[in-house]
């Protein structure tokens, strides 16, 4: 196996065999914008090791006609000769339906649209006005609060996640959206979106995220015309900066920090109606150690060890032990956790650390 490293300059351009070359770009340019354009070209199908080929026949050139036709590249011909328009081969045409169950997945899973699919704006809405798009752990979504620049659409999260905000450069954890929620607003011009700009901040996906990509005339249009859409929109502006008081509450005493963000998340979530789920008072998050200490500004094994005081002294519920690999945390007693978040050194029992 060979490693090949590429230093990028001026007026460069690099091609790759994607058949034996496997591609990863690293997050190294900061707030820069990152432009990439993928092109498939070949001559052959490509093969296996056991010399099986590939199931289809075609050589396509995949979801660049734009950039393509502004090359003078407007058909691509096929391995038996045949002109085939520029268009993925496996492709199915979108179903009529396709945005209604878009819009049903909105209407019943997001805080922001749940009961609102009478609304004329859904109803009529094109087909290929929203976007469903997977967002793959650890790459970046987009930098927020560049200067002069807004950002295009709403994401809501669907499932998976969480999405996390850090900012630069002590890459502190300030905001997490998880299913149901919303993330973007605070780069749309919508609302009072204008009013909130901050320093840029890195979104990405901690863990794998489905979301839905709402155009922002979209989300304008709805802010303007309907008055429960346009409370929830205004809400989430808040418990974004309520999440950062609870933040600006972690102190150096580690339990009390990790209670600060267990707290935030704890309101959050009910805010949103999201949690808990059935009778008992419970909040689950996926949770990993990674996150909690760069959210509290804590190293991770001072974290490990205020989860085991938490667990001990029955707050939470958590696999965060030996070699488990869950992420897990289930807040059990958000009550009883008030008082760890009220705490000042010296005055939770089971912290060994004085």
């Amino acid at each position: 196996m060979t490693f090949s490293g590429w230093c990028w300059q001026l007026g460069n351009r690099a091609f790759w065999d994607n058949r034996a070359t496997q591609h990863y770009a690293i997050a190294d340019y900061g707030h820069q914008l990152r432009r990439v354009q993928r092109v498939t070209v070949g001559v052959e199908l490509p093969v296996n090791v056991e010399g099986n080929s590939s199931c289809s026949s075609l050589i396509w050139l995949q979801s660049l006609a734009i950039p393509l036709r502004y090359w003078g590249i407007t058909r691509v011909a096929s391995d038996n000769g045949r002109v085939r328009n520029l268009q993925h081969p496996m492709a199915k045409a979108k179903s009529p339906n396709l945005a209604s169950k878009t819009i049903e997945t909105l209407t019943t899973q997001s805080f922001l649209f749940r009961g609102l699919e009478q609304d004329p704006l859904l109803t009529d809405l094109d087909p290929d006005g929203l976007t469903v798009e997977k967002l793959y752990s650890n790459r970046p979504v987009y930098t927020a609060f560049r200067p002069h620049s807004w950002q295009e659409h709403l994401y809501v999260v669907v499932d998976g996640g969480p999405v996390i905000m850090r900012s630069t450069p002590l890459d502190r954890v300030t905001a997490l959206t998880y299913p149901g929620g919303c993330f973007g607003m605070r780069s749309l011009p919508v609302g009072v979106g204008a009013a909130t700009r901050a320093f840029p901040s890195l979104v990405e996906a901690y863990k794998t995220t489905n979301v839905v990509k709402i155009p922002v005339q979209v989300v304008q249009d709805l802010y303007d015309r309907n008055e429960t859409f346009r409370d929830r929109y205004t809400l989430l502006f808040e418990l974004r900066e309520k999440f950062q008081y609870h933040l600006l509450n972690c102190s150096t005493y580690p339990p009390q920090a990790v209670a600060a963000v267990l707290r935030g998340l704890i309101f959050q979530e009910r805010s949103l109606g999201a949690q808990p789920q059935g009778s008992k008072p419970e909040y689950v998050f996926d949770l990993p150690i990674d996150l909690i200490a760069r959210a509290c500004q804590l190293n991770h094994r001072t974290v490990e060890q205020v989860l085991k005081g938490l667990t001990k002294a029955g707050y939470i519920k958590t696999d965060k032990v030996a070699e488990s690999t869950s992420d897990l945390v289930k807040v059990v007693d958000p009550e009883g956790l008030k008082e760890v978040y009220g705490a000042t050194r010296d005055k939770v029992s089971w912290w060994p650390l004085k």
